[in-house]
């Protein structure tokens, strides 16, 4: 029998019901997540994380993608946990970024998952990939 591991949506988005929001909504998004949409979407050309976090979606990139640029950034300076090489304190939505990019997969704050979803779509000649609350 095919054995199949399911994530709830809110295991999916990197977030608990029993528990009330994070600062920044910062909700780490859980490696198999990254997996399991890397499995069915194939990444091509350079890739943009830009509310990278502690590095979780970051670190399966670079497992995925090991000769790919992978850019990682977030607003808030935090623990690179996984040495991605995140660059802290660049604001996604107010840069202005002279190149675009051929990906860009994040699990933004949900708060303001229109906005990146905007800007994504703006910077990005490829593959936009939004781990997000859609109600």
């Amino acid at each position: 029998m095919d054995e199949r591991t399911y994530l709830s949506g809110t295991s999916l988005a990197g977030m608990s019901s029993t528990r009330s929001r994070v600062e920044n909504d910062f909700y780490a998004t859980p490696f198999d997540a990254t997996k399991a949409i890397l499995d069915h979407e194939e990444l091509h050309g350079s890739i943009l994380e830009p509310a990278a976090g502690e590095g979780h979606i970051s670190k399966i990139l670079h497992e995925y993608y090991p000769n790919s640029q992978i850019i990682s950034t977030d607003l808030v300076q935090r623990n690179d946990k996984f040495g991605c090489g995140i660059v802290g304190g660049v604001d996604f939505l107010a840069k202005d970024y002279p190149e675009k990019f051929s990906n860009v997969i994040t699990n933004p704050p949900f708060s303001l998952a229109k906005e990146f979803a905007e800007k994504a779509l703006e910077i990005s000649t490829g593959k936009v990939i939004l781990f997000a609350k859609i109600q």
